[in-house]
Formats: C-alpha cells, sequence, structure tokens
C-alpha cells in the first residue's frame, strides 16, 4: 500500500510539472529580443541589443560580444538611462523594475584588415543581424545565412547563433575601361573582379530607392536638428559633443539622444576621441 502511495505522488507531481511548468523551475531574467551589429567603414562596429527582463529582478548580468567596447550605453523602455557595473566582457544592469533593456556600445576588435578585404568574426550566442558597410561587396561567408537583403546600399545578413566568419572589400575609385593587361597587373582575384561588376548592377537598380528615401528622411528633420547641423558646418564639419551641449545648453542624455537620432538617419556619424564624442557631419541638411 505505501510503494502505491509513493508512486501515485510521484505522478502527480510529474504531471504538475508538465501542466505547469513555472512552479517547477524560475523564470529566466532576460530574453534576447534582437541583436544588430552595424559595421562601419573604418572597421568599428557598433552593436545593438534589446532584451525583454523580467520586472522582477533588480538587476541583469549580459556577456557582450567584445572584451573592449566604448560609448557603452543601457537603456530602459522608456530611454532612461541604467546604472551599469562593468567587469568584462560582462556587464551588470541594474533594472530596478525595468521590462525592457537596450544596450548600445562601440567596439572595433570584431573586424581586421589584410591588403584590401575587411573580415568580421564573431560569436554569436543568438541570432544577429549584420549590416556592411556601405556599397561593401562580400566575398566570403563561412556558412550560409538565414537571408540576405539589402537597406539602401547596404547588404544585410541575418545570421543564426554561432561563429561567424564574413569577409568583404569596399568600393575603390579605378580608371575607367582598364584593359585586360592591366586587370592582370593589379594582381585582383577574379573573385573581386567579378564582385565589382554585380556591386554596379545592384547600386544601379537601387539609385532611385535611394533618392526616394533621402527625400523622406529630409522630411524628418526638426528645427533644432538643422541648427545643430549648420552649427557643426560652421566649425569645419566637426566638433565634440560638450560643445554641443554648451551651444544649445542641453543636458549630457538629451544630446546624446539627439545625435542617435541624427546618426541613424546618416546626417552625422558619431566618434570616440579619447574620452569625448566627436560628432561628424557626413551629410547637409
Amino acid at each position: 500500500m505505501g510503494l502505491s502511495l509513493r508512486a501515485s505522488f510521484f505522478i502527480f507531481l510529474l504531471v504538475v510539472y508538465l501542466l505547469f511548468p513555472g512552479i517547477a523551475r524560475a523564470e529566466e531574467p532576460y530574453s534576447v529580443v534582437s541583436t544588430e551589429l552595424i559595421v562601419y567603414r573604418d572597421g568599428v562596429v557598433r552593436a545593438n541589443q534589446v532584451f525583454n527582463v523580467n520586472e522582477t529582478e533588480v538587476s541583469i548580468v549580459v556577456t557582450l560580444l567584445s572584451s573592449s567596447v566604448d560609448n557603452l550605453l543601457a537603456l530602459d523602455q522608456a530611454n532612461l538611462p541604467l546604472s551599469l557595473e562593468l567587469k568584462l566582457p560582462h556587464i551588470t544592469i541594474v533594472t530596478l523594475g525595468a521590462s525592457r533593456v537596450i544596450v548600445e556600445y562601440l567596439t572595433s576588435t570584431l573586424t581586421s584588415k589584410k591588403g584590401d578585404l575587411w573580415t568580421l568574426n564573431v560569436d554569436l550566442p543568438y541570432g544577429a543581424n549584420i549590416t556592411l558597410p556601405d556599397r561593401s561587396t562580400v566575398v566570403y561567408l563561412s556558412d550560409l545565412p538565414t537571408s540576405i537583403t539589402s537597406q539602401g546600399n547596404k547588404t544585410v545578413l541575418r545570421v543564426g547563433k554561432g561563429t561567424w566568419e564574413v569577409s568583404y572589400v569596399l568600393p575603390l575609385i579605378a580608371p575607367t575601361a582598364p584593359s585586360p593587361t592591366q586587370k592582370v597587373a593589379t594582381g585582383l582575384p577574379f573573385e573581386y573582379l567579378l564582385a565589382g561588376v554585380a556591386s554596379v548592377a545592384l547600386f544601379g537598380s537601387l539609385l532611385f530607392m535611394r533618392r526616394r528615401r533621402s527625400r523622406s528622411l529630409l522630411k524628418e528633420l526638426r528645427d533644432e536638428d538643422r541648427e545643430i547641423l549648420r552649427f557643426i558646418a560652421e566649425k569645419g564639419g566637426r566638433v565634440l559633443e560638450s560643445e554641443l551641449r554648451q551651444r544649445f545648453i542641453l543636458p549630457k542624455t538629451s544630446m546624446w539622444r539627439l545625435a542617435r537620432r541624427l546618426e541613424r538617419m546618416g546626417y552625422i556619424r558619431i566618434k570616440k576621441v579619447g574620452v569625448q564624442n566627436e560628432i561628424e557631419v557626413v551629410r547637409g541638411a
């Protein structure tokens, strides 16, 4: 009789575990919503990661994709900065009831260059979107991506979990109509030349889309955006973020959000110079 009772109790626990798994195991502190890697022409990579967070958690520990990062920023669902504790490549984020966390940072350790060939090497614990520099041409992939799409003149790779190696070349200004002898003399592999021809055809077909996109972005500029762009242009096209804060009397957080917005729209480029951010105009208003 005793054995029968123990067996019944075991079956009862098994049923509870299968029907209500949350009772048997604690809820995960966070889950990954998306990971975006944007590669710039100089090899710097901007990482943007979004996490859904268990609101009962006081803090979460996130592993970054590099142990050397700059401009590290963590925001909650209201775009308010969160406190950080660094022990790279791990960071502890004080969430204090936040339901979503956005982590952004820059790193230059994921890319390398040999001659004209750039290579991105990254170990991903989850899927990600990789956006390559403007008009770059992919010449090698370590595996087949989930998808390959384009945003304007940029190639976007959707990749899964694992170690990825992506090699690409950037466009060069070459003499018009080179002879076959000149092509051989350059020493470029045939794959590079073929990729260049393919790029010309692709970007020619996307020219109209690019112009339409540029016009739509112009409509998104606000008066304060135009004033900031004009100020940077008057300063030679490049200023420190601290100069903008002093000129327009803006808090550090507000200035950073405004600058990030202009960067996403393609008007400026933010670069780390020492301990400060340098802002450079890349497209006029």
